[in-house]
């Protein structure tokens, strides 16, 4: 499903705008939710919260509480996938829009000859059939603990030692991540395409170089990891199925 914000002070271009999407999308027969906003730090109290990935952005640059373009650089650090698109009256913004990673501009004074062109676009840039990201409480330098929207691809393996869990990251990284129970952990992980070979393991099933006997091999980070007997046949069952859905046949 894809998720749709539009977030501008304007009562009247929120409306025309949420008026818009909620059109186009159910022209297309696409599945969505579109969500409203007439105030900028509603929308990132959103985005904190972590709760709802947005797809597409609608955002208007001038606003009272928190100006668009900081709204932007919050947005793009939490969700850097996210299709971003400003709106304005004031079309000089437009050369600095983009300074923002933003995917498209609109002017106030041609929203509906423009709209339905730049939010088909857009479309075709995202894949909403499973979320991109899944939230993490990670620990900082200074031992501070950080909630971060984690883009799932990056993340290698997690593992769980001596109560304490760590992420691992496909370049390397390795990070301390706030874990009350271990399950829980893994139930985050469930839909995402992760298998758990061991108590202590979950591992990004698209990191898997090879599988041989009870060890599997993540070639780029060099690590091998066993595959208890209690979990094999399932670990096996997933992954299986995971890499036919994906074409894979090793």
């Amino acid at each position: 499903m894809v998720n749709i914000i539009v977030c501008d002070d304007e009562a009247v271009f929120l409306d025309i705008i949420f008026d818009e999407a909620n059109r186009v999308m159910s022209k297309h027969n696409l599945e969505y939710q579109c969500i409203k906003f007439k105030s900028s730090s509603d929308f990132v109290e959103l985005i904190d919260k972590g709760e709802t990935v947005p797809h597409i952005v609608f955002l208007d640059i001038d606003m009272p509480e928190i100006d668009g373009k900081q709204v932007a650089l919050k947005l793009k650090k939490a969700y850097p996938n996210c299709q971003l698109i400003f709106f304005t009256s004031h079309e000089d913004e437009i050369v600095n829009a983009f300074d923002y990673n933003a995917n498209g501009f609109l002017s106030k004074y041609n929203l509906a000859e423009k709209f339905e062109d730049n939010i088909i676009r857009v479309l075709g840039n995202i894949n909403a059939s499973e979320p991109d990201y899944v939230q993490l409480c990670v620990f900082t330098s200074d031992n501070r603990c950080e909630r971060v929207n984690y883009d799932y691809s990056r993340i290698a393996y997690l593992e769980c030692i001596m109560k304490k869990a760590y992420l691992n990251t496909v370049d390397g990284g390795c990070y301390r991540i706030k874990c009350g129970l271990w399950r829980e952990i893994i139930q985050k992980f469930d839909k995402l395409p992760f298998a758990v070979p061991h108590q202590n393991y979950i591992v990004n099933m698209n990191c898997i170089s090879r599988i041989t006997g009870e060890e599997l091999y993540i070639d780029q980070l060099n690590k091998q990891i066993s595959v208890s007997k209690h979990r094999r046949k399932d670990f096996l069952k997933r992954y299986s199925d995971y890499s036919m859905s994906k074409g894979r046949t090793d």
